[in-house]
Formats: C-alpha cells, sequence, structure tokens
C-alpha cells in the first residue's frame, strides 16, 4: 500500500512528465476530484541543490511546509530536478 505522499509523488510524475507506462490500477493512485476546488501546482526546476534549499526558504517564510513538497524528480534537462507543490483554492 503507498502512503498518501508517495501516491501524490507518483501522480506529480506522471501528470508533469506525460510519461506513458503501464501501471496496474493507475486509477487508485489519482486523486479523486474535489468539487468546488481549484488544484493549483507550484513547480521548482534546478540542480538539486538549487530545489531543496528553495524548499526550505520558502518554508523559513512560512509559504509551505518543506514535507508537503513532492520528492525530487528528473527534469527535461540533464542534471535537472523538480519539485512540485500541490494547492487548492476555492473555486469561484
Amino acid at each position: 500500500m503507498l502512503t498518501e505522499k508517495e501516491k501524490r509523488d507518483t501522480y506529480i510524475f506522471l501528470h508533469f512528465c506525460l510519461c506513458k507506462i503501464n501501471i496496474p490500477n493507475l486509477e487508485l493512485l489519482l486523486p479523486q476530484p474535489m468539487p468546488h476546488r481549484e488544484q493549483l501546482a507550484v513547480l521548482l526546476i534546478g540542480s538539486p541543490e538549487g530545489v531543496r534549499e528553495n524548499i526550505h526558504e520558502l518554508h523559513q517564510r512560512g509559504y509551505a511546509e518543506a514535507s508537503t513538497w513532492s520528492g525530487l524528480l528528473p527534469a527535461p534537462n540533464p542534471g535537472e530536478v523538480m519539485s512540485v507543490l500541490i494547492r487548492y483554492r476555492l473555486a469561484s
């Protein structure tokens, strides 16, 4: 059984990298739609050190807990990684 963080990281990786891989029961990993809520994604891309540093800086400024970001995921450019923060807001 996957933890919620592992489910979120898997979803983010699949969503942003648009990978076409066969994962049994993939629909079980994806978050269920939330009525009246809009999903927002904040994406950091850069060196592993730079991404980690910015996650912790945003945490120190009170923007988001460091643990709410995805793990470091491969980015399109060699040597770069990305991390995604998913936030929600009430839709108007």
